[in-house]
């Protein structure tokens, strides 16, 4: 099955820049607030890391359903939601086990998925001035 190079993907990209707009004054952010610097940053920036990775598989496995039929689609979507459960729960286990980040720090970076999609509107509209193209 192809699937069409991801700089044809606006909504991606406008997500992925979303993440990057969220990402950059909460590290700050965490910088100046918590005592445990390092721990705290390495647990959000693994939130956030998994924050793109979701978006990513999400944006693949859409593609991918579009060309199956009902029931295919169906069973590939739910196959690719549980391929990013585990992936959250490994990353999380493993900072939580392992001890390398913050859990709670790591909340935030995920959330950086959901602060990503209510920014899309303006995002698209910054990237639609830059662009001279819209949708």
């Amino acid at each position: 099955m192809k699937i069409r190079k991801m700089s044809n993907y606006a909504t991606l990209m406008e997500l992925l820049a979303g993440i990057l707009v969220y990402s950059i004054p909460v590290e700050i952010i965490i910088l100046f607030v918590t005592e445990r610097k390092l721990f705290s940053s390495v647990g959000f920036l693994a939130g956030v890391a998994l924050a793109v990775f979701m978006t990513i598989h999400m944006a693949i496995i859409v593609e991918e359903s579009v060309s199956r039929g009902e029931e295919g689609a169906l069973k590939h979507v739910r196959f690719g939601y549980i391929i990013r459960i585990v992936v959250f729960l490994i990353v999380f286990l493993g900072l939580f086990f392992l001890g390398i980040g913050d859990v709670i720090t790591a909340l935030f970076g995920l959330i950086s998925l959901k602060v990503s999609a209510y920014l899309r509107p303006l995002t698209h509209k910054v990237t639609q001035k830059f662009t001279d193209k819209g949708r």
